[in-house]
């Protein structure tokens, strides 16, 4: 295993200067050839537990090193669909790393990334309705999902369709993408400028609208939460928060790439189920930054004051943010009363948004 690469103060803030005329590709390469042995993410696909450790039966890993190979080879699967540069492909995947696989590999390829959730069974209606209105506005050039979610994918893209009289966007797995395949054909030169995102709202509240991000757009946001939270190649995160929307996405999964660091990550249904599986992520990989909207602070209180939790240890969590909902100042004082030890040295409210380019309706 190479040595880790650290960086001085001043070596960083250079480093991270010359990426506002980058890209995200020109990130993840950066980081793989620098600290590629690095792990850089940790999927929990069941509750994290000290007990077990940090990598028990139900956990995935990636190093840089691998990312950056993964994403090379979906990328040079794209590139055999003959996909045009900057075509939107829609991504329909759960949280996992396999979304992050995807998520890279569209961006390898010069295509822009649109996320989004699978269907649910749960809420299928307003799912489905929602899946709909993502399809018709993005017009993908493909969709891109999990074996899993594959033929019910399928089936929903050609009903849509049927009823447009337009002709369906190919849909495809990952496993597929990947199979046979030896990376990419030919680089691909992207601008800063070129887009890099569309992220869409959840919709709620009316149709979901989405919001066209450049890859200068993105690094500027991560270059200014860098900035906030202090973050080095040494930080450690642990989040929960689902990976289509605007926290887990970018405060989450492409802010630990773009700061070398490391985050581990497990499925949003094991903080509903029971938020403490939250704290013993933290706990457990000794995370220093971590985050969720509002609510899952009094969650938290609330189910700390009736279980045993003094075996976490959260003295290194450093920073702790809020935001994508009201911010409540009694929650955040509320919240260390019921954690055993002080959690942080800084606290923070945020306010995620999303604004450039909103497409036309």
């Amino acid at each position: 295993m190479s040595e880790e690469l650290m960086l001085s103060l001043s070596e960083r803030s250079a480093l991270r200067a010359n990426w506002s005329s980058a890209t995200m590709v020109e990130v993840l390469k950066h980081w793989a050839e620098k600290n590629g042995d690095k792990e850089v993410f940790c999927f929990h696909e069941s509750a994290p537990s000290l007990a077990t450790g940090s990598h028990g039966n139900d956990t995935q890993t990636r190093t840089y090193a691998e990312l950056d190979k993964t994403a090379n080879l979906i990328a040079g699967g794209l590139q055999k669909m003959r996909l045009s540069k900057q075509d939107r492909i829609l991504l329909v995947f759960p949280a996992g790393l396999e979304f992050i696989d995807a998520l890279m590999g569209c961006l390898y390829a010069g295509a822009v990334a649109v996320p989004t959730p699978p269907p649910s069974t749960k809420k299928r209606r307003a799912s489905a309705s929602r899946f709909s209105a993502v399809v018709s506005n993005c017009q993908p050039a493909a969709i891109l999902t999990t074996s899993a979610y594959y033929g019910v994918v399928k089936n929903m893209v050609e009903e849509l369709c049927d009823g447009l009289r337009c002709e369906p966007a190919k849909v495809t797995t990952l496993e597929a993408i990947k199979d046979h395949n030896e990376g990419l054909v030919s680089e691909v030169t992207a601008a800063s400028t070129d887009l890099c995102l569309i992220q869409y709202t959840s919709g709620s509240t009316g149709a979901p609208k989405g919001v066209m991000l450049s890859h200068q757009n993105v690094l500027a946001n991560l270059k200014s939460i860098g900035e906030k939270f202090k973050t080095t190649e040494q930080c450690r995160g642990f989040f929960w928060l689902p990976p289509h929307h605007d926290m887990g996405l970018i405060g989450a999964i492409l802010e630990t790439i773009y700061m070398g660091g490391f985050t581990g990550l497990m499925d949003p249904s094991l903080f509903i189920s029971n938020p403490l599986n939250w704290l013993e992520g933290i706990s457990l990989h000794r995370a220093t930054i971590s985050g969720a909207p509002n609510f899952a602070y009094d969650l938290c209180s609330g189910k700390a004051a009736k279980q045993a939790i003094e075996h976490l240890n959260l003295l290194g969590w450093r920073v702790v943010f809020s935001g994508a909902e009201p911010v409540q100042a009694t929650k955040s004082r509320h919240f260390p009363k019921h954690s055993v030890v002080a959690v942080s040295t800084q606290k923070i409210g945020c306010l995620a948004m999303a604004w450039r380019n909103p497409l036309s309706w």
